[in-house]
């Protein structure tokens, strides 16, 4: 799973914690929002509304951005 996070983002600070709870490995990119990263258009390709969280599973797309809450975790399951 690829997970595109921003490390000063509280909502992907929260899906990180989910996911090493769970114990899922993850491949993590790195956005760097104040510097835009997100409006790169090879990120828009991935996630048209351009925000964080966003997970990737192997070849398929999710465009819904990943919940900020811990609920979060349940839907690892």
């Amino acid at each position: 799973m690829k997970l595109y996070t921003y490390y000063r983002s509280q909502a992907s600070f929260r899906v990180r914690i989910a996911l090493n709870l769970k114990g899922i490995a993850r491949d993590d990119n790195f956005l760097h929002l104040e510097k835009g990263d997100q409006f790169a258009a090879e990120y828009r390709a991935i996630n048209p509304q351009m925000v964080v969280p966003k997970r990737s599973i192997q070849s398929r797309r999710c465009c819904r951005p990943i919940p900020s809450s811990l609920g979060a975790r349940a839907r690892t399951d």
